[in-house]
């Protein structure tokens, strides 16, 4: 799951907020959420057929998505856990 890697990148960024602060951050986050499926590979699948903006998951997922001819980008945490 990745919200832990994104939880430790805004503290960083953000200059270590409050436990309140960071608490409302995964609230937007998942706020957002249209879909969330049960599996990282379901929530690839759901991806590449065309639901979502941005999909947050495990990099070898992405590597998968690629070598089978999937046409997506993917970004790195600067902070892995």
């Amino acid at each position: 799951m990745a919200v832990r890697p994104v939880h430790t990148e805004r503290l960083e960024v953000l200059g270590a907020p409050t436990d309140a602060e960071a608490q409302q951050y995964l609230n937007n986050l998942y706020a957002n959420i249209t879909v969330q499926d049960d599996s990282a590979r379901k929530s690839l699948e759901t991806f590449t057929g065309g639901a979502g903006d941005v999909l947050l998951g495990y990099e070898n997922e992405a590597i998968f998505a690629q070598q089978n001819g999937a046409d997506i980008d993917y970004v790195l945490s600067l902070i892995h856990i």
